[in-house]
């Protein structure tokens, strides 16, 4: 009878412990798809503005403040040819961040493929910041970049970085086709 209590219990406790990890999976599970939910939603507002906003440069300077408070950015710099004058960025992070890509273009130029970011890391000042770098044109048509930066550590997901990509490609089209 004593056996059979134990088997009992522990049929019990493997049976609880089964249900606390199914519903741990459909929580993390859950959690996904509210963040594609979300991610899908801000994708939709940009490509609905891109068509509300005529005029490029307004839709463009929108989106990028939208970027940045959506994914917690620190920055979104726009450089449409490697020799862009560093003067023409106003704050301290954008300079450096220039004299970065100036400094290090050979090697940001093999990493880069198609449209994907490349992803660096860049020490001003104690801080760590990553740069989510990718080019405006492809390869043979200019050599303009946009750079997404934040501080480090990076606290984009994968599919947050896929997002952020696609975000991407539709300032890159407006900017490109105005």
């Amino acid at each position: 009878m004593l056996l059979l209590m134990v088997v009992f219990a522990l049929l019990q406790v493997g049976l609880v412990w089964a249900v606390i990890a199914s519903k741990r999976k459909v929580d993390t599970k859950n959690m996904q798809l509210i963040q594609f939910y979300l991610d899908t939603k801000f994708l939709c507002k940009g490509l609905i503005d891109s068509l509300k906003f005529p005029e490029s440069l307004t839709f463009c300077n929108r989106f990028t403040s939208e970027l940045k408070e959506y994914f917690n950015l620190e920055e979104i710099i726009v450089i449409d040819s490697v020799d862009m004058p560093a003067n023409n960025a106003n704050t301290v992070l954008k300079d450096r961040v220039i004299e970065f890509i100036e400094k290090n273009m050979d090697h940001i130029a093999r990493g880069l493929h198609d449209f994907k970011f490349t992803t660096f890391i860049l020490e001003l000042d104690g801080k760590e910041y990553v740069l989510h770098i990718s080019r405006i044109l492809s390869k043979g048509e200019g050599d303009g970049f946009i750079i997404c930066i934040e501080l480090a550590p990076s606290l984009l997901s994968k599919n947050e970085i896929a997002t952020l990509e696609t975000c991407i490609n539709i300032l890159r089209t407006r900017l490109v086709y105005e």
